[in-house]
C-alpha cells in the first residue's frame, strides 16, 4: 500500500535544474537554517521588530516542539519516505552535492518535518512579530509554508499527504502556543512556550524509546535538552538578558561556534541520553543568556 497519488510520475520527468532549484528551496525549511536564523534575530535585536527578543525566544520554542512533534509521529507510524531519487546531474559539483545530500534523505517520511518546521516558524513570526501588516505577513508566512512543502514532494523526499498532514500539525501546535505563550495582558511569555515544546519534546522521546527507534530517541533528546534550556535560561535571566544590549558580530560569531558545538555533540556525540540532554539545554541556555553575559563582560573590562 502506497500514500502516493502520481508523485514518482511528476518527479521523474522534472528536468534536473528545477529539481536542484526546489532543493534550495527546500532549505527554507532547514532546522539548522531556521535556528540560526532565530539566534541572530535574538542576539542582534533589531529595534524595527517591537519586543523582537521575545518573539525570537517563542518561535525557538515553536520550532523546538516541532521537532518534539516530528519525532512522535515519525516513530509511531514508522511509515518510509517515496522509493525515488531524483536525477542530479546539473554540472557545477558543488551543487550537485548538496542536491545528491537533500534527495537522498533517510529516516521515515511521515509527516514532513520541513512542512512542521516552514509552519512554525514563518506562521510563527507571523503571528508574534508585529511589523507591517497582519495581511502582509500572513501572505507571506503562507507562500514560504507552501513553497517550502511544495519543494519536499518535488525532490522526491516525501508524498503529497506528508505535507498536508505536516501543515496541519504545524498549524495546530501554532495554534496551542499561540493561546499559551501570551499573559491577560498581551505579554509574551517565552517561558510557557518552552513549556510547551519539553511536553512534545518529552513525549516524542517516550514514544521513540518504547519503539526502539535510536534516531528518533537521539533527535527527542536534542529536542527535550533545548526545552530545558529554554525554561531554566528564562526563569533564571529572561528579564535581564532582554534588556541588555545587541550582540556585534564577533561575539555572534562566538555564540555561534560554541552554542552550536554543543548541538552538534548532543547529536552526534553525546554517548546516552543524558549526556544529550544536558549538552543541548546547555546550548539553548548560553544562546539566552548570551546578551547578558557579554554585557556585562563589557561594563567590567570599561570599569
Amino acid at each position: 500500500m502506497t500514500r502516493g497519488i502520481g508523485e514518482a510520475e511528476l518527479v521523474a520527468a522534472l528536468p534536473d535544474p528545477i529539481v536542484a532549484f526546489f532543493v534550495f528551496v527546500t532549505l527554507l525549511g532547514d532546522a539548522v537554517v531556521l535556528l540560526v536564523s532565530l539566534s541572530l534575530l535574538y542576539w542582534f535585536d533589531p529595534k524595527w521588530i517591537p519586543d523582537g527578543r521575545r518573539v525570537a525566544l517563542i518561535v525557538v520554542a515553536l520550532a523546538v516542539a516541532g521537532f518534539g512533534m516530528v519525532v512522535a509521529s515519525k516513530a509511531t507510524f514508522a511509515l518510509p519516505r517515496p522509493p525515488y531519487e531524483p536525477a542530479t546531474s546539473v554540472g557545477i559539483p558543488i551543487v550537485e552535492q548538496i542536491v545528491a545530500s537533500e534527495t537522498a534523505a533517510d529516516g521515515f517520511g511521515f509527516p514532513s518535518g520541513h512542512a512542521i518546521a516552514s509552519t512554525l516558524f514563518y506562521g510563527g513570526l507571523a503571528l508574534f512579530a508585529r511589523v507591517w501588516s497582519a495581511r502582509r505577513r500572513a501572505a507571506i508566512a503562507s507562500t514560504l509554508i507552501l513553497a517550502v512543502s511544495t519543494s519536499r514532494v518535488l525532490i522526491g523526499v516525501h508524498y503529497v499527504v506528508d505535507v498536508v498532514v505536516g501543515i496541519a500539525l504545524g498549524a495546530t501546535l501554532l495554534a496551542v502556543v499561540w493561546v499559551v505563550a501570551r499573559s491577560a495582558d498581551g505579554e509574551l511569555r517565552p517561558d510557557r512556550a518552552f513549556a510547551v515544546a519539553a511536553v512534545a519534546a518529552f513525549t516524542g522521546l517516550a514514544i521513540a524509546w518504547s519503539t526502539g527507534h535510536a534516531d528518533e530517541v537521539t533527535q527527542a533528546s536534542v529536542a527535550a535538552g533545548t526545552a530545558i534550556g529554554g525554561v531554566v535560561g528564562w526563569a533564571r535571566y529572561g528579564a535581564s538578558t532582554i534588556a541588555a544590549p545587541a550582540l556585534g558580530p564577533l561575539s555572534v560569531l562566538g555564540a555561534i561556534v560554541v552554542s552550536g558545538g554543543l548541538w552538534a555533540f548532543a547529536y552526534v556525540g553525546a554517548s546516552t541520553v543524558a549526556v544529550a540532554v544536558a549538552a543541548s539545554a546547555l546550548g539553548m541556555f548560553l544562546i539566552l543568556v548570551a546578551p547578558l553575559a557579554v554585557d556585562r563582560g563589557r561594563q567590567k573590562i570599561s570599569g
